[in-house]
């Protein structure tokens, strides 16, 4: 009875909640080497619903069977459990609303649940688009004679290299998740001051955020100031940026499809001031919701409630007992659709943060550092250069042959702790303290994210103060 009152409360909680409207805007080509077959689909005659993306007389193709086809399922195990993958003459139906290609203009729509929308994904390969790295640096001075910019151009992944006239570059910028909007960017940049045959040159690894202009080296102070700034964009091989790639309609006009806290992985939606759903997809989802090596048991199939049809449909298979362990709540639901591969949960969080230690993902890449700031006083050289947690970054510069004129390198040690190996060079040099190098223990900590230290000349009397910090002066 408990559950029922809930079922009725959570239906009336999402009854705003229609099914979602999804359009794709990349080039047909990329979106699966076989689509020239599309000519072959069936044509609708009437548009399947009544929507701003259609117009009299579009020449509409009904892809469903297409995606039927395309989809699949995932084997229920490769180890003594029973198979779900039927045969390839048997495939199965997908089971959202409408899918439909507009010949006109390439778009691709479709409407049902999210789970519904992400099979679509999969068979259009659209996550696994080769996609381009479009990245702007600028050199900027007080001395507005100095001023530099250019622009690199490569595929995900792939280095870019750029020489012109008093400036070289070789980029290499990797989109290392489809919906984050995040480049993991290697970059090495050299230029000359007119008149002098020694470059500068700033070497350093960093993720940026897509079309976000970002400072990424400095130095020097009043005219004599330099700073290079880079932004890097995500596009598609035709030149679409990615961003604009895939829309969702709501209340009858075109949205960007909302960036995800990390990616399409994992999505998380509040539901009322106690539970949270949350869907988590997974190449291989049954090594992460086994117990033992023991051979893996057929679960129990359950039906989605109605009031999650949003989400999910269908029978699926009942992964509660083994997500929940020990918790139980008649209103909270774990099914997992071996369509695609994912898992979808209702439930507190306490629960909630139960499935995802199990599940073991989250918001957060473990492998990859975040951005941090090392900069040093003016009396020492106004040093500042961006560099990632786990990576060493360089300047170099005329006046110092042989040796970076400053190179840091980051370990991150937990707890918003930080060891910082650091050393940089007096500019202009001066005697003895011409270097100084030191090591030391950086703690950010909340509501400034910024900790100095005094760094005293081994020999000398030179003293330099070098701050960390989470985001740039």
């Amino acid at each position: 009875m408990a559950r029922i009152i809930w079922l009725t409360w959570l239906a009336f909680v999402l009854c705003a909640q229609a099914d979602v409207t999804v359009v794709w805007k990349g080039p047909v080509e990329s979106l699966s080497p076989a689509f020239p077959e599309g000519k072959n689909l069936p044509k609708l005659e009437t548009e399947p619903v009544r929507s701003p993306l259609f117009k009299p007389g579009d020449s509409l193709r009904d892809m469903s069977a297409w995606v039927s086809k395309r989809s699949g399922l995932i084997a229920l195990s490769q180890e003594g459990a029973a198979a779900a993958q039927k045969p390839a003459n048997d495939p199965p139906r997908w089971p959202g609303d409408w899918v439909v290609w507009k010949e006109s203009s390439g778009m691709i729509a479709a409407s049902g649940s999210y789970n519904d929308i992400f099979l679509v994904e999969e068979a259009l390969g659209f996550s696994k688009m080769p996609t381009v790295i479009r990245t702007r640096l600028e050199l900027v001075s007080a001395d507005k004679t100095k001023n530099r910019s250019a622009v690199l151009t490569g595929r995900s992944g792939e280095e870019a290299t750029l020489k012109v006239e008093g400036l070289e570059a070789n980029v290499t910028g990797e989109d290392w998740s489809f919906s984050l909007g995040a480049v993991d960017l290697l970059l090495t940049v050299q230029w000359a001051d007119a008149g002098s045959s020694k470059p500068w040159g700033v070497s350093t690894a960093l993720t940026l955020e897509e079309g976000k202009r970002t400072l990424v080296a400095g130095q020097g102070t009043g005219q004599d100031r330099w700073q290079l700034f880079a932004t890097a964009s995500i596009e598609m091989t035709n030149g679409l940026p990615l961003r604009e790639a895939r829309w969702t309609e709501k209340e009858g006009r075109l949205e960007p499809w909302p960036r995800v806290a990390a990616n399409d992985n994992q999505i998380r939606k509040p539901i009322g001031s106690d539970l949270s759903i949350t869907m988590y997809r997974f190449a291989n989802p049954w090594s992460r919701l086994r117990n033992s090596p023991e051979p893996f048991a057929p679960l129990p199939q359950v039906v989605v409630p109605d009031a999650l049809s949003n989400w999910m449909r269908g029978p699926v298979a009942d992964v509660g007992a083994i997500l929940f362990e020990g918790l139980a709540n008649p209103a909270w639901f774990a099914g997992f659709d071996s369509r695609s591969g994912r898992i979808l949960v209702l439930a507190d969080a306490e629960a909630q943060d139960r499935c995802e230690s199990r599940l073991n993902t989250g918001v957060v890449d473990p492998i990859v550092g975040e951005n941090l700031w090392v900069g040093s006083n003016p009396s020492s050289g106004a040093w500042l250069l961006a560099c990632r947690a786990r990576e060493e970054a360089r300047i170099y510069a005329p006046e110092v042959e042989a040796v970076p004129a400053f190179e840091v390198s980051i370990s991150e040690l937990g707890d918003h702790s930080y060891d910082l190996q650091f050393a940089a060079a007096r500019i202009p040099l001066e005697g003895a303290a011409a270097r100084i190098s030191g090591e030391g223990l950086f703690k950010l900590v909340a509501p400034d994210f910024v900790t100095r230290k005094d760094f005293m000349a081994e020999q000398g009397d030179g003293m330099i103060t070098i701050f960390l910090r989470r985001s740039p002066p």
